[in-house]
């Protein structure tokens, strides 16, 4: 064994003239695979198309309710429709909106959980839930039939989502 090849130190990668790359082992690039790399589960690909059909009703919820704010009032918020007034049904739109951007990011990236858009859509479910269960329970401006349809896709979200993210962390 040629101990002066073992004692000579190793360059640095950041002094001048060196090249401001680590070079890793062969074997050490092949186990770093990116998230595209990676074949998604089936739960994750139904998880996808899924999440890009809850983005598709909640454009249209959100286009409903700048255009025809009257419809949300009687079909959401049928428990009291005065109460949501035109600055109201512009600002749940304007929520709403969002909240299709984030479930198209989120299918576009893998519907991966390892990526902050996966946890900011999950939250947002949980959000949803946030909002409609107190106007069920507290507030009283949603029916029980009104807060099925919100309720089915929240409840119905965080469920898969919360699944998919215990399955592939114990992959990891």
């Amino acid at each position: 064994m040629d101990w002066a090849v073992l004692s000579r130190p190793e360059p640095d990668p950041c002094a001048p003239g060196e090249p401001h790359s680590i070079s890793l082992p062969r074997t050490s690039r092949a186990a770093l695979k990116t998230a595209a790399e990676v074949p998604p589960s089936p739960r994750r690909r139904w998880l996808r198309w899924w999440l890009v059909a809850v983005a598709l009703l909640r454009v249209f919820s959100a286009v409903t309710a700048v255009l025809r704010p009257e419809v949300l009032r009687e079909t959401v918020f049928a428990a009291r429709p005065a109460e949501l007034t035109p600055l109201a049904a512009r600002l749940f739109a304007a929520w709403t909106t969002t909240t299709a951007v984030l479930c198209l990011l989120c299918a576009r990236g893998g519907a991966d959980p390892r990526t902050p858009i996966y946890a900011a859509t999950l939250l947002s479910f949980v959000v949803a839930l946030g909002l409609f269960v107190p106007e069920l329970a507290y507030h009283g401006t949603m029916t029980v039939m009104s807060s099925l349809s919100p309720g089915i896709v929240a409840t119905t979200s965080v469920t898969w989502m919360m699944t998919v993210w215990r399955q592939e962390s114990k992959q990891d």
